[in-house]
């Protein structure tokens, strides 16, 4: 799954029941704001977490001279 920005908002707005008709989920996930921790919380009930990969680029601050 990767839908440039909207994981998140779509991801939320899922049902249980409907996440719980999926055997695996990959996807990428756009941003780290507060509803990050909420939709992993989510997810969990349902899957388990086998890889988690930051991208160092965009997760990360950036330090400017």
């Amino acid at each position: 799954m990767d839908v440039e920005g909207a994981e998140l908002e779509s991801l939320l707005a899922t049902s249980d029941r409907v996440l719980a008709r999926i055997d695996q989920l990959a996807m990428e996930i756009h941003g780290t704001d507060e509803r990050f921790l909420a939709l992993v919380r989510k997810l969990k009930r349902t899957f388990h977490l086998v890889h988690l990969h930051y991208n160092n680029q965009a997760c990360s601050p950036r330090h400017r001279p």
